[in-house]
C-alpha cells in the first residue's frame, strides 16, 4: 500500500459472519430488517434465519435474472388465470428450484448429499414441473388437512421432504413474478376489496390502507379487514410475546390463523409462510429413517 493511501471503504453492508444478519451498528438493509424479525416472532435458530434470509436473497435473484421471460397463463373453463398451474407448469420454474438447492448445499450442509441426488435426478429428466403439478392435484382432490403438503412428508426420505418444501417456495416465486408482469402491463383498475385484485387470493398483511397478498405479493388498498380462514371468522388478538415496534403479530381467538400489521418503512415484507416452513425443515435433526437414500 503506498504511503499515505487508504483502503477504501466498501459500499456493501456490514453483516455478522456468523449470522448473515445485520451486525450491530450496521446499516440495516430492509430484506435483513424484515428476516430478522420473522424470526424472532417464529423462534428460529441462527442457521434457519441465516437460511431464509439467503432464501429469498435468491428468489429474489433468479426473478431478477428472469425479468421479461414470459409464463404462459392457463385458462379455466370461465376464462379466468389458474395461477397454479400457470406457475407450475412454467419452465421457469426448474430454474428457480435448481438455485434454491444449491443454496440448501450451501446453508444445511448436512443436506448436500440429498440435495445432489435431487439435481442428479433432475439432469436425468425428472420433471419437477409434472411433480409440483400432480402432487398439488393429488391434494385438491384428497380429504382436507391442516397443511396438505405434509401428505407428501409420509416417505421417509429426506430428499422427498425437502423437494415438497422447496417446491411451494419456487411456485409461489414464479407466481409473484408472473403477477408483477401483468400489473406492469395491464390498464385495469384494482379493486379495494378483501381478495387480490390479481390472482384472488387473500391477504396475509395490512400495511398502512393496503393489504399484502399472500400468493403474489401483491399491495391493493382497501379499507376493509382481513378474515381469519377459520369457518366462523374470529377476533384477532395481538401476540405481545412475537411482536415489535411496526411488526404486530394477530393470531385469531382459536389460534388457527395468523395475520401481521406491517410499518410502511417494511418495504421488502414478503409472505414468510413457505419460506419458514422450508428452513425449519432444514435445520431440524432426523431420525436415520429420515435419511435413507432413494433407489434408482
Amino acid at each position: 500500500m503506498a504511503k499515505g493511501s487508504r483502503p477504501r471503504k466498501s459500499s456493501q453492508p456490514k453483516t455478522s459472519s456468523s449470522t448473515g444478519l445485520p451486525a450491530r451498528g450496521a446499516a440495516v438493509d430492509p430484506l435483513e430488517l424484515y428476516v430478522a424479525l420473522v424470526a424472532g416472532a417464529e423462534n428460529l435458530s441462527v442457521t434457519a434465519a441465516r437460511g431464509l434470509l439467503r432464501m429469498r436473497q435468491a428468489v429474489q435473484f433468479a426473478q431478477q435474472a428472469a425479468k421479461g421471460a414470459l409464463v404462459k397463463l392457463d385458462l379455466d373453463a370461465d376464462g379466468e388465470i389458474e395461477w397454479y398451474s400457470s406457475a407450475a407448469r412454467a419452465p421457469l420454474l426448474r430454474d428457480f428450484m435448481c438455485l434454491l438447492l444449491l443454496r440448501t448445499i450451501d446453508d444445511f450442509p448436512q443436506h448436500a448429499p440429498a440435495v445432489r441426488r435431487l439435481l442428479a435426478r433432475i439432469r436425468r429428466g425428472f420433471d419437477i414441473n409434472e411433480y409440483a403439478f400432480q402432487l398439488r392435484e393429488q391434494i385438491r382432490k384428497g380429504p382436507p388437512c391442516t397443511d396438505p403438503w405434509d401428505r407428501a412428508l409420509t416417505k421417509p426420505r429426506i430428499d422427498e421432504a425437502i423437494l415438497t418444501r422447496i417446491a411451494p417456495v419456487a411456485v409461489w416465486a414464479v407466481r409473484e413474478m408472473a403477477a408483477a408482469a401483468l400489473r406492469a402491463h395491464s390498464k385495469k383498475r384494482w379493486g379495494r376489496g378483501k381478495r387480490c385484485p390479481v390472482c384472488g387470493a387473500m391477504a396475509y398483511a395490512r400495511q398502512g390502507a393496503r393489504f399484502l397478498c399472500e400468493s403474489c405479493e401483491t399491495r391493493w388498498p382497501t379499507r376493509a379487514r382481513i378474515d381469519c380462514s377459520c369457518a366462523e371468522p374470529q377476533v384477532w388478538v395481538r401476540a405481545a410475546e412475537v411482536s415489535a415496534s411496526g411488526f404486530d403479530v394477530l393470531r385469531c381467538a382459536e389460534g388457527k390463523c395468523t395475520t401481521y400489521e406491517l410499518d410502511r418503512s417494511l418495504t421488502a415484507a414478503f409472505n414468510p409462510f413457505w419460506y419458514v416452513k422450508l428452513v425449519r425443515l432444514l435445520d431440524a435433526p432426523y431420525k436415520k429413517t429420515a435419511l435413507q437414500s432413494p433407489r434408482g
